[in-house]
């Protein structure tokens, strides 16, 4: 197989990886806080394509804040936040709903509304993890009226995800469009709506979307892909190093970087390097014999058995 057709079949397949996370949390919890995960909710949403979440740090966290509003004292953030842990640590929606109906007995307090409308969004993104979304859409009925921004751009967001999983493409566009245009540092609109651009070919969508984030390692991942593609070497190559340190373990960022050596640089020894850290550390097998097949071809059409033997012996 030549490199144009792996390069085709990649790109699909990077594209379906990269939008395959949980939602991230506008807010991080002010006690406990190193131990909250950070995690992004995006479109794709089975089980097979959510990256792996350091589950013992977010039962820590979901621990301290039980501890803390397990008492009849226990103020509505300490619920709201027990709430959002619960669903971080995977805890059952029947917890989560446990915690909010808590919650929601102190909504004669007008300080509660605020954090009620908080709990509201976390059983919107359960619901969606589980594909409830006549469910998640209820949730979403009952903050419609919130005059909050950030609430109201966290509500569009859920509404892009949802409207994306019923493959009403156009109205998931305008929701995370929208959805930005109120929160501009919205990072999981602006990923899922990058992703979602990167389908239709306009490049300069994708960076106007995604760049004003590329600190993040998944919004860089989207980029990658698109500087690889228009041949803008030196940005690209500058993103595989910053991919190199921000998550060195994702391996459809070094899929991709190999992919900007082999074809963008003419470097296929260390493209086969990074094909073969691929090989030996993911456990997305679909990825592994992407990178095994590539790998191969590459030692083809170099017509050096010596370069494989060269390229394995490097990383080892």
């Amino acid at each position: 197989m030549k490199i144009k057709k792996i390069r085709q079949i990649m790109i699909l397949t990077i594209l379906l990886s990269n939008t395959s996370c949980r939602t991230a949390q506008k807010n991080a919890d002010s006690t406990g806080e190193n131990a909250v995960p950070e995690i992004f909710q995006t479109a794709v949403l089975t089980k097979e394509d959510l990256f792996k979440l350091n589950l013992s740090a977010a039962d820590q966290n979901y621990q301290i804040m039980k501890d803390k509003a397990g008492n009849s004292s226990a103020t509505p953030e300490d619920l709201f936040r027990l709430i959002r842990a619960a669903r971080l640590a995977n805890k059952s929606t029947t917890e989560l709903n446990s915690n909010a109906q808590r919650l929601m007995s102190l909504r004669s307090d007008p300080k509660a509304l605020p954090w009620i409308n908080l709990a509201i969004l976390e059983l919107i993104r359960d619901s969606i993890s589980q594909q409830k979304l006549d469910l998640a859409s209820y949730y979403l009925s009952r903050i419609a009226g919130e005059k909050d921004l950030q609430i109201q751009s966290e509500a569009l967001t859920a509404s892009g995800i949802i409207s994306y999983l019923r493959n009403d493409f156009d109205s998931a566009i305008k929701q995370w469009t929208d959805a930005i245009k109120i929160n501009d540092g919205n990072k999981a609109a602006r990923i899922n709506l990058g992703f979602l651009l990167m389908r239709t070919g306009n490049s300069q969508a994708v960076r106007k979307t995604l760049e004003p984030i590329k600190d993040h390692w998944l919004a860089l991942s989207g980029l990658l892909v698109v500087y690889r593609l228009t041949n803008q070497i030196a940005l690209a190559q500058e993103a595989c190093g910053a991919l190199k340190s921000l998550r060195p373990s994702y391996s459809t960022a070094s899929v991709n970087c190999s992919l900007f050596f082999a074809q963008n640089k003419g470097d296929k020894l260390n493209a086969m390097t990074l094909l073969e850290q691929v090989i030996k550390s993911t456990d997305r097998p679909e990825i592994s014999e992407y990178a095994f097949l590539l790998k191969n071809d590459l030692a083809r059409e170099g017509g050096q058995t010596d370069l494989l033997r060269d390229a394995k012996g490097s990383v080892e």
